[in-house]
């Protein structure tokens, strides 16, 4: 009974799924400790945020992050991403795992990036979904794309955009349920090489009022990070650090819904 109860929880708070929309949080616990802001910085999760950011990364890189959302087992979130210089651009891999038994979601995805010009990045990225629920219910499937760019415009301002799913698609096994069109937008400021803060925007085509998000993100001598982030529809308030040693790289995050509470993050990652 717990469990079908949770089931219920998870359709009422995400009836299209957590994924299956293309926007919403980024897996990560660099992003998550800006209450979710992503569009504008290039990053190893840019594969499953704004797959430009992916073209300016020279190292090849890997990722493994952890949610436990809302501090309940059932609503864990694993993540892997990758990616790879690859000719003139850059190949990306993302691979996330939410849910339990009775009920998880599966992202698969595949990017490519390039820098078209000296101050234009832009990529694209196919997407599968696949959502398992309880027989009675039967699995859901979906496939679509998204694509991102990110305009360098100064030495210290960058702006990007994305669009996922730019055509409602369809969800396998669901009648007359579509995956919606997710718009974001947003502009990034460095106060000198320190100090980077951004302002990013979200419009869910199904929702009435856009997601606005504010962070900054503080980048010490000695490599460690310290973020902070806050979120709108929800209220979404976020705190995180970050250090890095040599190739490694370990985030730490943790983020406060206004409905649902408490959720700590974190994330690993080398560069090869």
């Amino acid at each position: 009974m717990r469990i079908g109860r949770l089931v219920v929880f998870l359709l009422l708070c995400f009836p299209a799924g957590l994924f299956a929309d293309g926007g919403g949080w980024v897996p990560g616990a660099r992003f998550a400790g800006m209450a979710g802001s992503s569009v504008v910085f290039s990053d190893t999760w840019s594969v499953l945020g704004n797959q430009a950011g992916l073209a300016g990364l020279n190292r090849a890189s890997a990722g493994i992050a952890y949610e436990n959302r809302f501090m309940m087992r059932e609503t864990g979130l694993g993540a892997f991403a990758m990616q790879t210089p690859l000719g003139a651009g850059n190949l990306g891999l993302g691979v996330t795992h939410f849910g339990f038994s009775q009920y998880h979601e599966n992202t698969f995805a595949l990017a490519y990036a390039q820098q078209l010009f000296k101050k234009l990045s832009m990529g694209v990225q196919a997407n599968y979904f696949r959502i398992h629920q309880p027989d009675i219910y039967g699995n859901l499937h979906a496939f679509s794309f998204e694509a991102g760019v990110i305009v360098q415009a100064t030495g210290k301002l960058r702006f990007a955009a994305h669009v996922a799913n730019p055509y409602p698609l369809q969800i396998i096994g669901a009648t007359g349920q579509y995956l919606p069109v997710v718009l974001k937008a947003g502009a990034g400021y460095a106060f000198g090489k320190s100090v980077m803060t951004s302002f990013e925007a979200e419009y869910n085509l199904q929702n009435e009022k856009p997601v606005f998000r504010l962070c900054f993100e503080y980048h010490s001598e000695k490599n460690y990070y310290l973020r902070v982030g806050v979120a709108n529809q929800p209220v979404i308030f976020a705190l995180g650090f970050g250090y890095r040693f040599r190739s490694f790289s370990l985030d730490l995050a943790y983020s406060y819904h206004q409905v649902l509470g408490s959720s700590p993050h974190i994330s690993l990652g080398y560069e090869f």
